[in-house]
C-alpha cells in the first residue's frame, strides 16, 4: 500500500486539524466534515427554529379560514416529496 493509506483511505484524513500531512494545501476529511458541513449546519438549523419560534408568538396579520389550514398542508407536503424524492 502507497503512501501510508490502508483499506479505509489515507491515514492523514482521519486525523483533525485544517491541514492535511498528505496534500500540499487541503483540508483532512474529519475537519470538512465537522467544520465545514456540521457546523453551518446546526447554525441553520437552531437560527431557523428560532426564527419559527418569534414568528409563532408574533399576532397574525391575516384572518384566519379554513383555506389556511389547506395550503399549509399542502405546501408540507410539497417540501417533503420535494426533499425526499429525487430525481
Amino acid at each position: 500500500m502507497a503512501n501510508g493509506s490502508f483499506i479505509g483511505g489515507p491515514a492523514g484524513d482521519h486525523a483533525f486539524g485544517p491541514a492535511s500531512s498528505l496534500r500540499d494545501f487541503d483540508f483532512t476529511l474529519t475537519f470538512e466534515e465537522s467544520i465545514l458541513t456540521i457546523l453551518p449546519s446546526a447554525v441553520f438549523i437552531t437560527a431557523g427554529c428560532l426564527r419559527l419560534l418569534q414568528l409563532h408568538r408574533r399576532a397574525s396579520r391575516t384572518l384566519p379560514h379554513c383555506g389556511h389550514t389547506l395550503k399549509t398542508v399542502k405546501f408540507l407536503s410539497h417540501l417533503i416529496d420535494h426533499s425526499v424524492w429525487k430525481p
